[in-house]
């Protein structure tokens, strides 16, 4: 996912491209909220399994700022926590959401969905989403 200056990711905008590795891309943005300049990790899903029935794949962040990029889910799935941490969501429309994530409690979300996810948690963390085609 390339990211163009002037893009938008929740509070973040991006200024510039730093570099791209094994985990993803890194980004220079500033953070509107605290009026300051940041470094932004999107991550690289790990696909874990692709089938004609179902999608399974594991984010892992590594530090608060880390963001999957916006995305669209085609279908609806299951987020399943790993680990606890709190993340900024940032629907299409612009409404923004702050949500707690704990351990072993899934919850569940609709295809369609088209949002940006933005970790705040100072650990790691990490969640597995599983989505059910057809």
């Amino acid at each position: 996912m390339a990211l163009a200056p002037g893009a938008r990711l929740g509070p973040y905008a991006i200024t510039a491209p730093l570099g791209a590795g094994g985990m993803g891309e890194v980004y220079r943005a500033r953070d509107t909220r605290l009026d300051r300049n940041v470094a932004l990790k999107i991550l690289k899903d790990s696909v874990a399994a692709d089938t004609d029935r179902l999608r399974v794949t594991t984010w892992t962040f590594t530090a608060a700022g880390d963001a999957t990029g916006r995305h669209r889910h085609e279908y609806d799935y299951v987020v399943v926590p790993v680990t606890g941490g709190r993340f900024q969501v940032t629907a299409a429309d612009g409404s923004v959401r702050e949500m707690d994530q704990v351990a072993g409690s899934p919850y569940l979300g609709t295809a369609g969905t088209d949002h940006d996810v933005v970790s705040e948690a100072d650990d790691e963390a990490v969640f597995v989403e599983i989505e059910l085609k057809g």
